[in-house]
């Protein structure tokens, strides 16, 4: 089996790849920069990061960065990157979706420090930029009778929208409500008894 280690900061892009690691059952050694404020500056200073940032996966030595990128290429070694073009261009769509939900929120959940431009921020995503995205999701997931976004199985595209629905509702819960498809597929994925236990045990993280 190969050995698989990722290093990144909370969830935001490194979730997804953690989530996929635990769904399908492949060892994943979990480095978290936390807690230390220099880790990340070390690694930088090192050289060891491509591009100077994270989140970067290492397989048997070869090291990978860019999260879509890592994202996929996990999803394609479990088999969860769909069965056909198709079911790939449907994982795609969502999971880019669910990148510009998350880059939108980015301002009022840590960016924006001013406390009226961040309110005035909040209520735009509450009322416009998260729903006009999230609707769009709802439609899709409703047009695939299976309950899953692509074929009939958990892909790395239900991940995804889990990830951007569980972030949303620790900052936001007001704005996923109106959605019964996609919190009856969070249900469903929280609901699995590998990302059930690691949602129970996962380091408590902002974003």
């Amino acid at each position: 089996m190969p050995f698989n280690k990722t290093t990144y900061f909370g969830r935001r892009y490194g979730e997804i790849i953690r989530r996929m690691f635990v769904a399908f059952g492949t060892e994943l050694e979990d480095v978290l920069l936390r807690g230390d404020p220099k880790a990340f500056d070390q690694m930088k200073s090192s050289g060891k990061l491509p591009l100077g940032q994270v989140p970067i996966l290492e397989v048997d030595g070869r090291l990978m960065c860019q999260s879509r990128a890592i994202q996929r290429y996990v999803a394609r070694e479990v088999g969860k990157y769909g069965s056909n073009n198709s079911e790939a261009a449907t994982i795609d769509e969502v999971t880019e979706t669910c990148d510009e939900l998350l880059e939108n929120a980015a301002p009022w959940l840590y960016r924006e420090q001013d406390p009226e431009k961040k309110a005035a921020i909040r209520k735009e995503y509450l009322e416009v930029k998260g729903p006009h995205r999230l609707s769009y999701l709802e439609k899709k997931l409703q047009s695939n009778p299976s309950g899953y976004f692509a074929g009939s199985n958990l892909t790395l595209a239900d991940l995804a929208v889990f990830n951007i629905l569980d972030i949303l509702n620790d900052n936001m819960p007001e704005v996923i409500t109106a959605y019964p498809s996609l919190l009856a597929l969070k249900a469903k994925v929280a609901a699995d008894e590998k990302i059930a236990k690691y949602l129970a045990t996962r380091p408590k993280t902002e974003m």
